[in-house]
């Protein structure tokens, strides 16, 4: 992921919680992969025998919140990323999220999906280069598996980058006048009713035609998939980062004081949403992903109130207790990206290692989170040191260029020396 360090103007901090809240998610999200082949009635690469209905709680709670928060996070620093122009933005956008996605989806993607054509399909010989070039770009096979949250993440890039093309002027502007006069508590309380009351309705009416959690292809285009439902939370909390933080919000430090009475609201409020979700959960997968119109409505509701409620809550929480820096912290934020990026094969991979072997799905579990952080982030690790000697040898060899080049037309290096000393002298 990208540092955190705004240089807005003549001013540059860093906000180190947003680095550590965004490795947080990114760890969150190797766990909730990391025990859904135990979760009960879920389609999963890798299906164990046994299923429990604690990992099925947990992974029903983690949905809701992990990925709005990515989305949140991803617009808070749209704008100051922008400030340099519109065409670099855009260029960066290119090489940092649309050259990962086809990687992902040209390379890792495959993996993931041939481990699984073996796990259900043992009796299929059939080697990867033969899978990956005979079957997987056939509409059968092919999927953006993971992949989806950084095409979603580019369209919303490009779309933020046309609206700030068309508003460059009026949204400056706006920042540069809420440096003078911050918002209101009033205004934000407005802010914030909108911003719900918009989610509920939106989240409601789509779940009506596209049932919550059910994935779609982007115009038959294979290998773009979207859940309409969750797209549209994704989109509204990326806007909101970007509102965030042009207008300036923050969290006060009178709201702070009041974290761990968030904590104790949001333990109590996920033991009750996890029974009402649970219900949902069942009979949506009774009735192919459709719920009752007026059940739908609370499903709103309950998902976009308690979504908010964590969000809230993990912000403060991390900004009241880890707004510092750390070395262990940083270079694991460090990494974050690269680690998303690579995750879910060594989980896939682990998964299919240890689905046979018969010790209890909790050390399974605790394996495949353990396995595949620690493998990721050494994926992460040597991606850096490539990286970093790649950067070092272009640098070696174009200053070994460059003094052939001074050498063969203004003579050797004490030669040129001999020159300067002679030049400074006669000054």
């Amino acid at each position: 992921m990208e540092k955190t360090q705004i240089k807005m103007g003549k001013s540059s901090y860093r906000k180190y919680y947003l680095d550590y809240w965004r490795t947080f998610m990114v760890l969150l999200v190797i766990i909730h992969h990391s025990y859904l082949p135990y979760v009960i009635g879920y389609d999963w690469y890798i299906s164990d025998v046994v299923k429990t209905l604690p990992y099925t709680w947990s992974s029903i709670t983690l949905d809701v919140f992990m990925m709005p928060i990515m989305f949140f996070i991803a617009g808070y620093f749209a704008f100051p990323s922008i400030k340099n122009g519109v065409k670099r933005f855009i260029t960066k956008k290119i090489i940092r999220i649309v050259l990962p996605f086809f990687i992902g989806i040209i390379i890792l993607a495959p993996i993931i999906m041939y481990i699984s054509i073996i796990h259900y399909f043992p009796l299929w010989d059939i080697s990867f280069f033969d899978f990956w070039l005979n079957y997987y770009f056939t509409d059968q096979y092919m999927d953006p598996s993971y992949f989806w949250f950084l095409s979603l993440l580019f369209f919303f890039f490009i779309v933020f980058a046309a609206v700030y093309a068309v508003m460059k002027r009026k949204i400056e502007n706006t920042y540069k006048k809420s440096e003078l006069k911050r918002v209101s508590k009033l205004s934000i309380i407005v802010f914030v009713i909108i911003f719900l009351a918009t989610s509920i309705v939106l989240f409601y009416l789509t779940g009506l035609v596209y049932p919550d959690g059910s994935w779609y292809y982007f115009i038959d285009i294979k290998f773009i998939k979207m859940q309409i439902t969750r797209s549209i939370l994704y989109l509204l909390y990326f806007i909101m980062g970007i509102i965030v933080f042009i207008k300036r919000i923050e969290l006060s430090k009178k709201f702070l004081k009041a974290t761990p009475l968030l904590i104790i609201l949001t333990i109590i409020s996920t033991v009750a949403f996890r029974f009402f979700k649970f219900d949902i959960y069942i009979q949506a997968f009774f009735d192919m992903g459709f719920v009752q119109a007026d059940l739908q409505f609370y499903n709103a509701i309950i998902h976009v109130l308690y979504c908010f409620l964590l969000f809230i809550t993990l912000m403060a929480i991390f900004k009241k207790y880890l707004n510092r820096r750390s070395k262990v912290l940083s270079r694991l934020a460090a990494n974050s990206y690269k680690i998303y990026i690579v995750h879910l094969v060594w989980v896939v991979i682990i998964q299919y290692s240890t689905v046979d072997i018969q010790i209890n799905i909790f050390y399974k579990f605790l394996i495949t989170a353990i396995g595949a952080f620690i493998l990721s982030l050494g994926t992460g690790e040597l991606l850096r040191l490539i990286k970093h000697a790649f950067i070092k040898t272009n640098t070696l060899l174009s200053g070994n260029i460059d003094r052939t080049s001074n050498g063969l037309i203004f003579g050797s290096d004490n030669q040129l020396k001999k020159k300067r000393k002679v030049i400074n002298n006669g000054k």
